[in-house]
């Protein structure tokens, strides 16, 4: 009889792990789309007050009216914040207060078009403005026009390079274009101004994923780690390793994070596997058995138990596990292959 000793076959079953888990949510927090959706109205496009820059009775009418707007923006009230605009823009036509208040109230209100135009008035009184050019450019990304909101923030920090945090912004505009190698130039230019940003590490760790580069990728996640150690990390390398062929790291990491947290039942299959894959057969044995005992059943499993008793000489529970494979097995190759093996053991004991 042929002993089935090949790899288990579970083609992307652990490793789609950046796929699907959660903490790519935590790329919000790093200016993305929704951060910015929901601040530009009160936050990112910001009015400027001076009371006392206003000399005479008029000026002051006039600084009342722009307080009044930007409380009404806080207030989330864009009708008596725009009445007030009005009120300011009328005694002050050119005035950059005025057209940053009244970007703002157009942006709270989803007029994102209207609220570029004044941005671009903005632009050609100011040309030199980093932060105008910052503004529009989320505006833009709230229209999803990735293209222009790239040209903005390439020109926002060609005038202010010193703003790290637009370079987060250039990075997501590649991402959303799919443009990953120039993302990964960006993040990594960010790391040098910011080289324990355990997020962007873990960001770039995702992006080598979706080009299967699985050896980078664990290189990225295994810095993050290294930075701030969390079971979403260790549980992520576990999995990274494994698609990269390090089952010695794969090991490692599966016993990381089972030690901080075993409720996860697959961990214990991606160990299990990794023992196989190194033909450490004990080990491997003792990691199926227990993942059995928690998800019952699992025929893929359940046949490389058998191969590893197999493996192991212990001939009694190949014959039995292959034996109840055949009571719940679907899949036909491992019903052929349990089948070869409870023939093979019975003929060879007769």
């Amino acid at each position: 009889m042929k002993q089935h000793t090949e790899s288990p076959d579970r083609p992307n079953k652990f490793f789609n792990f950046f796929h699907k888990h959660p903490w790519r949510s935590a790329i919000a927090a790093l200016l993305a789309l929704v951060v910015i959706a929901t601040t530009i109205g009160s936050q990112i496009i910001q009015t400027h007050l001076s009371a006392d820059s206003f000399k005479n009775e008029l000026q002051q009418h006039a600084a009342q009216y722009l307080a009044d707007a930007n409380s009404y923006i806080n207030k989330g009230d864009f009708t008596r914040a725009m009445d007030s605009v009005r009120l300011f823009l009328d005694l002050y036509p050119d005035n950059e207060e005025g057209y940053l208040a009244r970007a703002s109230i157009y942006a709270g209100k989803g007029q994102y078009k209207r609220a570029i135009s004044d941005m671009d008035h903005l632009i050609e009184i100011s040309p030199d403005s980093a932060e105008y050019y910052l503004q529009r450019g989320c505006l833009y990304i709230l229209l999803n026009d990735y293209d222009s909101a790239q040209a903005d923030f390439d020109q926002a920090i060609t005038l202010d390079d010193t703003n790290q945090e637009l370079l987060l912004l250039i990075a997501q505009i590649y991402c959303e274009k799919e443009d990953y190698p120039s993302a990964l130039t960006i993040y990594d230019r960010y790391l040098l101004a910011y080289p324990d940003s355990a997020e962007i590490y873990a960001q770039e760790a995702y992006l080598y994923s979706l080009s299967e580069d699985y050896t980078n990728a664990a290189d990225k996640l295994r810095s993050a780690y290294d930075i701030a150690p969390s079971y979403e990390y260790s549980s992520a390398l576990a999995q990274t390793y494994a698609a990269a062929g390090n089952y010695e790291e794969t090991i490692n990491f599966c016993q990381i994070s089972l030690e901080e947290d075993d409720s996860d039942d697959s961990l214990y299959q991606l160990l299990a596997d990794a023992y196989y894959l190194q033909a450490d057969y004990a080990n491997a044995a003792q990691a199926y058995e227990t993942f059995l005992t928690r998800s019952p059943k699992e025929e893929e499993s359940a046949f490389q138990l058998c191969i590893c008793y197999l493996q192991l000489n212990q001939l009694d529970q190949a014959l039995s596990a292959a034996k109840e494979l055949l009571t719940y097995a679907t899949d036909e190759n491992i019903l052929k292959n349990a089948q070869d093996i409870v023939d093979y053991l019975q003929s060879t004991s007769s």
